[in-house]
């Protein structure tokens, strides 16, 4: 039996298997893993590392001391740092760092918010943060995690102006997602602290890839595809989008489908404002041959978004392996083109070519089982009902 090494002869030796047992049954009560991290060195390393496995750190002036310990418990416990896989990193204009992120050597998964609450006479309101109002200090520590080999996945939220261009040194990163309003198309500049650009590195894929407006889609498409980028987005495998607004949003669409046609299996498309002409600003499909999800969002009210939704199924290719989709409708009322689009919808995907490989039609709203989306969906989709593809979920839609 395997036992697990004790610092003292007095204290009592339990199987490894048993500890990491009770530890997971732990996970999630901190209070708990904490106390167990204490009473025993035999708890303690398999506590910390459940504890610094996911960290949230707010670098705001009234936060120094607290980070202050923080960073002075990983000097004297470098391991702690290493535990470490997925930061929340709070930043701010005029915030500070105590170097606590240069220990993080192991991270996985990094999330940057810039949205912080100012004060005003009897109101508080979210105020997004600009990167060049980061200090300098802060602005390196942070592109010195972006440089952290085992970092794959990157978001940045209500954080705008960051050099998109400091992207393309990140050949590791598999999953991307821009959660700001506007985003500018710097550069590349030179942040690597006089390290030389080295293009001998191995080029990496991009795997996922969010945007908050698909305007923004040509400003990371010119960014990655530069010959210089170090990270391609020509094997992207999912795509979201979470705003169309105008056929020119379509059109920039297209330009990362028909990059990444070869290799897109999921994509997602939110329909937050009304396409002015919806049958001309069709998003085609038609060379997306390993697409298996499309998952389409409507805006409140929908109007119009069905159409334009069930447009985009219309060029869906006779040989595809399309097995779901997904219409999450945030409204509670639909419109009579809306309607009238459901009906197509119910009669395009019972077709021959789609009933071979559609395993499900997932429809969710945020109404009530009494509320008129409902019966309008159950009465549009008989079809689907029929065959069995069709499943409706009540739950609130984000916008």
């Amino acid at each position: 039996m395997i036992r697990a090494r004790s610092s003292s002869p007095s204290q009592p030796q339990l199987p490894s298997e048993l500890i990491s047992q009770i530890i997971d049954e732990l996970s999630g009560n901190w209070r708990t893993l904490q106390a167990c991290s204490l009473a025993a060195s035999i708890f303690r390393e398999l506590s910390q590392k459940i504890l610094f496995k996911s960290l949230t750190i707010d670098l705001k002036k009234k936060n120094a001391s607290a980070n202050t310990r923080l960073d002075n418990a990983m000097s004297l416990n470098e391991k702690l740092g290493t535990y470490v896989q997925t930061l929340h990193l709070q930043v701010r204009p005029n915030c500070q760092t105590r170097g606590i992120l240069k220990r993080l050597s192991l991270l996985r998964s990094l999330n940057i918010n810039g949205l912080w609450e100012m004060s005003e006479t009897m109101y508080t309101y979210g105020q997004r943060t600009e990167w060049p109002e980061l200090p300098h200090g802060v602005q390196q520590d942070i592109l010195d995690l972006l440089r952290t080999r085992t970092l794959e996945k990157l978001t940045f939220s209500d954080l705008s102006g960051f050099p998109l261009g400091f992207l393309k040194r990140c050949p590791h990163l598999k999953d991307l997602r821009l959660l700001v309003d506007s985003i500018t198309p710097d550069a590349l500049v030179d942040y690597s602290g006089g390290q030389p650009y080295d293009a001998s590195l191995t080029r990496g894929y991009l795997e996922s890839l969010t945007i908050v407006e698909a305007s923004a889609t040509q400003v990371i498409m010119d960014t990655l595809n530069d010959p210089t980028s170090l990270l391609s987005l020509s094997c992207l495998q999912r795509f979201n989008t979470l705003v169309i607004q105008s056929e020119r949003d379509t059109t920039e669409l297209k330009g990362v489908m028909d990059l990444a046609a070869a290799s897109l299996e999921v994509i997602g498309v939110s329909l937050l404002f009304l396409v002015d002409s919806p049958h001309d600003a069709v998003v085609d499909i038609s060379k997306l041959v390993k697409l298996r999800v499309i998952c389409v969002r409507t805006g409140r009210p929908a109007c119009g978004s069905l159409c334009f939704a069930t447009a985009m199924f219309e060029t869906i290719p006779e040989q595809n392996v399309v097995e779901e989709l997904q219409l999450k409708i945030a409204g509670d009322v639909l419109e009579r083109d809306d309607e009238e689009a459901l009906g197509a919808l119910d009669d395009l995907l019972t077709r021959e070519r789609h009933a071979k490989r559609l395993r499900r039609v997932l429809v969710m709203t945020r109404s009530h089982d009494d509320d008129q989306i409902r019966s309008v969906v159950l009465q549009k989709l008989t079809k689907l009902k029929f065959k069995g593809l069709l499943e409706f979920q009540l739950k609130h839609v984000a916008q």
